[in-house]
């Protein structure tokens, strides 16, 4: 049997499509994919939409026009259906791939639209909105893949608290917190701060500078939030890097504490060639302890979350080289509390 496609499954010879304009569309075998090429201006916002006809389930993809993978959707909100709402980078042509989850087949309808959303914060750090630290700037999410960028200065040394809190009517159900670099580079991220699906990090500055913020959904989740930057007054107990790492002892016991969810708490101890050492976590307050051990250079060596039948961490290692290593004490989840770290030969 002959099998007729209706779309092409490249985008050298892709289905031209018009904004505004509907195109039918049918997947006709089980590994099917039908891509069509649309124009589209810099700057402007588009909805993709894929309804489904006998087609149970689709997946859309946007690519630009040296084939590099944009955004994809599979399933949005409660349907099978795929939406994707994206801002145009550039003026230029791109490209919907639509296929289906698995192996289905059948039809559907694929519309492209200039859409009538109005973005409150920019999606990117160019244009970033600027914050001051100590007053609130609500936000919202107004459409799935939406992200808003803040940008802030810090200083050298100082702990910032950065609160993500969910708005009056409790619209966002869940969202994710993370900072960046100039660069974008990411540095650190909170998405559920304890038993809340709002978001905290408490974060030292490596060095004085611009810093940004980004605040994006989870799932398909849309709504309100503000986004809050304090001057933190928390007094940490231990370095969470290695640069200043406290210094151990072999065989004594020193006393830690974890003081808010994403901290780390680096030591550092002089090791023999082919000796066994065991690193203890014996927990205080703290509910489950994490070890992670690294070299001189950073490099990760070894790990261990739960020891047995406890939540406490035990490593047993045996030393590669003479030299300097380092310990890293920091918590399951976002759970904080006192610990003891004991370094003891075996």
């Amino acid at each position: 049997m002959v099998i007729e496609d209706d779309h092409p499954s490249s985008g050298d010879d892709a289905t031209p499509v018009e904004i505004g304009t509907a195109t039918q569309g049918e997947l006709e075998h089980d590994y099917d994919s039908d891509v069509f090429a649309f124009e589209a201006t810099g700057g402007e916002r588009y909805e993709l939409d894929v309804t489904l006809g006998t087609l149970q389930d689709s997946v859309l993809v946007l690519y630009d026009a040296d084939d590099s993978r944009l955004f994809g959707n599979d399933d949005y909100a409660d349907s099978t259906a795929s939406r994707l709402i994206w801002l145009a980078p550039a003026t230029g042509t791109y490209y919907a791939l639509v296929h289906s989850f698995a192996t289905g087949t059948g039809t559907y309808t694929l519309t492209i639209t200039i859409s009538d959303i109005e973005d409150d914060h920019p999606n990117s750090t160019d244009n970033a909105t600027p914050v001051e630290t100590g007053i609130a700037t609500q936000g919202e999410l107004e459409h799935y893949h939406d992200r808003d960028f803040f940008r802030f200065e810090a200083t050298e040394g100082e702990y910032y608290e950065l609160d993500a809190t969910l708005g009056t009517l409790g619209t966002l159900q869940a969202f994710a917190l993370s900072i960046h670099y100039t660069d974008g580079t990411w540095l650190t991220s909170n998405d559920d701060y304890r038993d809340s699906t709002a978001s905290r990090l408490i974060w030292l500055a490596p060095s004085t500078g611009t810093y940004y913020v980004e605040i994006t959904g989870l799932g398909t989740g849309t709504g309100t939030y503000a986004l809050t930057i304090t001057i933190s007054d928390i007094e940490d107990d231990h370095p969470n890097l290695t640069d200043n790492a406290t210094p151990v002892e072999t065989g004594i016991a020193t006393q830690g504490e974890l003081e808010y969810g994403n901290d780390r708490d680096f030591f550092r101890f002089e090791a023999t060639e082919g000796e066994y050492y065991v690193i203890d976590a014996t927990l205080g307050t703290l509910q489950d302890s994490v070890l992670d051990l690294y070299d001189a250079d950073g490099t990760w060596l070894s790990s261990n979350d739960d020891y047995r039948d406890s939540t406490a961490s035990r490593l047993i290692w045996l030393a590669p080289s003479t030299g300097t290593y380092y310990i890293r004490v920091h918590s399951f989840a976002t759970v904080t509390g006192t610990y003891t770290l004991t370094v003891a030969r075996s």
